[in-house]
């Protein structure tokens, strides 16, 4: 049985699936905005489909922009006390071990997995289907970015917690139980990240000051590499990360574990950006709205780094510039994202420069590609949205910054 809710003409939210033996055909929302109707009902609804998960098989059908579907959740006498969002794009060969990781959990049904594809080329859904029928796939048409497709997951959470994992991420057991029980024992917390670990078994770094004008200029210089303390009381040493838990001003994206009360007061992920800085805006607006965002090491994640970045190293280099432009324009006011948007102009064209001349390796076309589509990108205002970034059939890149 399926049945079709549609608000507005938008969407059947989540909310509504109250206990009706089916999930609901669901639209595409033209923003996270759209589901703000739905969150008021949302807890009723995660209590409901705890109950219903245990219980029944969840199918679903499609219609408009995305396809949601599973072939089995596995139902157990355990809670499910949240969900794991993994946003993919090109990422077949890593997600296998990402899920593999996760299956377990799953199983026991203390867990809930979703996979956001972002219309992958590579038949990433379709591995994914064939290979992990207890995951909660959602089939997006267009590539619309990281933090559209962790939009797009958060949508169809349960429980107290979402844990948002790169596809490239191994869960070192017991990292989920671990953060889940800080988040319990520390309500003040928001977010929480574990220590990251590299393939090769170094600690890599995953905390970081927010970004403004001074952190940028350094950055942007190069200065952080002789510079780490960039305040007056030393709190922030840029290079390192803590060795105890502590609270940070921000995470890598690659494993945090997000509060969802916390998620829904701040409006989710903004979708503006397409890739990096979205976990950096999304810690400021938690952290401005009275939640913490903590870095907790006994949590461990192996993280293999860039999967997604593989696939168009240049549109990935374009990307980081242009957001972090956009971050600090939107959050320090117009006057301080012309100065650093200005200022890394001159850098990156002096780097391109310095490149051309001397790098001559294999990544030498990719380095200079990158470079010249980020000079593009800061020269004009909506070079990125008109030109670059794959477009929403909604969307319209005449106000982009």
């Amino acid at each position: 049985m399926v049945v079709d809710e549609s608000v507005g003409g938008h969407i059947a939210g989540p909310a509504r699936r109250f206990g009706l033996g089916c999930v609901a055909n669901l639209e595409q929302p033209d923003s996270f905005a759209a589901t703000q109707e739905v969150v008021a009902n949302l807890g009723e609804y995660r209590r409901r489909c705890v109950d219903y998960a245990q219980k029944n098989w969840i199918s679903s059908t499609r219609r408009g922009n995305t396809t949601a579907s599973t072939a089995n959740y596995y139902g157990s006498k355990l809670p499910v006390s949240g969900t794991v969002v993994i946003v993919a794009y090109c990422s077949r060969a890593e997600i296998g071990e990402c899920l593999q990781a996760l299956q377990q959990l799953a199983a026991q049904g203390s867990i809930k997995v979703i996979v956001a594809d972002n219309a992958s080329p590579d038949g990433t859904a379709q591995f994914v289907a064939d290979n992990y029928p207890w995951v909660l796939l959602i089939r997006s048409r267009y590539n619309g970015g990281f933090a559209y497709g962790n939009n797009q997951g958060f949508r169809y959470s349960v429980g107290d917690w979402t844990l948002f994992l790169n596809p490239d991420t191994r869960i070192i057991s017991p990292a989920i139980e671990i953060l889940a029980a800080y988040l319990a024992e520390h309500p003040q917390v928001g977010c929480a990240g574990p220590q990251i670990i590299c393939s090769d078994g170094r600690v890599e770094r995953s905390t970081f000051p927010f970004q403004n004008v001074w952190i940028s200029l350094l950055n942007a210089f190069g200065l952080t590499y002789w510079l780490p303390v960039n305040h007056i009381d030393n709190r922030w040493r840029m290079m390192h990360n803590p060795i105890n838990s502590a609270s940070v001003d921000r995470l890598l994206g690659a494993a945090m574990m997000v509060r969802n009360c916390a998620l829904e007061s701040v409006g989710g992920f903004d979708e503006s950006y397409f890739l990096y800085s979205e976990e950096e805006d999304l810690s400021l607006r938690l952290k401005r709205a009275g939640w913490e965002t903590h870095y907790h090491p006994p949590a461990r994640v192996q993280h293999l780094g860039g999967a997604s970045a593989k696939s168009n190293p240049p549109l990935s280099v374009a990307s980081a510039n242009w957001s972090r432009c956009l971050f600090v324009c939107k959050h320090y006011g117009p006057a301080a994202g012309e100065i650093v948007r200005w200022t890394w102009f001159i850098c990156i064209a002096m780097r391109m420069f310095l490149a051309a001349l001397c790098l001559w390796n294999k990544n030498r076309r990719n380095v200079l590609a990158g470079y010249c589509l980020s000079l593009k990108s800061l020269l004009m205002l909506s070079y990125f949205a008109r030109n670059l970034r794959p477009l929403r059939p909604d969307n319209n890149p005449t106000g982009a910054v």
